[in-house]
């Protein structure tokens, strides 16, 4: 239960700090403007991720320990599976917070012929997978939490960048994923990206391990 708790208190954190990197990351993919900013257009809509991050995160951190420790599967699995059980929580908070970033209303009446599930399947898969890898590998090499985290972040956000871009368009225009990746630029925005990655994940793991470490103390 604690995982729960400490992951979605990571998750909060993360959301706060990345989501103004977010914005001008969704923007970049899908060749939008980025002068003249005002605080509300890289604000917008982080009522979404905000209101699902704490979830997100609680079954992410919550699943990925479950299926490691009580069932014995190795890191990179239980991180992919964890991926998994986010992933339709990811896809309706995705929905709503590009298209805000993108300037369009959610069209909810009409979410099931919302294009861009699968891709976030993907995503979820890939990206936890290597996620959790990383972080454990590093820590288990004496590497501090605060930077593990950091390189955890960065490799998740590479291996899944391109996958990520696709997502964005399909949900932003709702097309498919070849005219998706037909629009190229499939790394538009990584660098923007990456500085994101690991500032959030830094201080997301750095929560969720200090959190762990206290708790197992007392």
């Amino acid at each position: 239960m604690n995982d729960y708790i400490f992951g979605a208190l990571s998750g909060i954190s993360q959301t706060i700090i990345g989501h103004p990197f977010d914005t001008y990351k969704v923007l970049l993919q899908n060749n939008k403007p980025i002068n003249n900013l005002k605080i509300k257009n890289i604000m917008a809509g982080i009522k979404y991720p905000l209101s699902s991050s704490a979830l997100i995160c609680s079954l992410n951190f919550g699943s990925y320990s479950y299926f490691k420790n009580n069932l014995d599967i190795n890191i990179p699995v239980s991180g992919a599976l964890s991926g998994i059980v986010v992933t339709p929580i990811v896809f309706i908070s995705d929905i709503g917070k590009v298209s805000r970033q993108v300037n369009k209303v959610p069209d909810w009446k009409n979410i099931k012929n919302q294009k861009g599930f699968n891709t976030v399947l993907v995503r979820e898969i890939v990206a936890f997978s290597s996620y959790f890898s990383v972080f454990e590998n590093a820590k288990q090499n004496g590497i501090h939490p605060f930077f593990a985290g950091g390189l955890a972040g960065l490799a998740n956000w590479t291996l899944s960048y391109p996958i990520d871009v696709i997502r964005s368009r399909q949900i932003a225009t709702n097309c498919t994923v070849r005219q998706a990746y037909d629009k190229g630029s499939l790394w538009r925005g990584f660098g923007l990206c990456a500085i994101r990655a690991v500032l959030v994940n830094s201080v997301g793991f750095y929560v969720y391990d200090s959190l762990q470490s206290n708790f197992d103390e007392n």
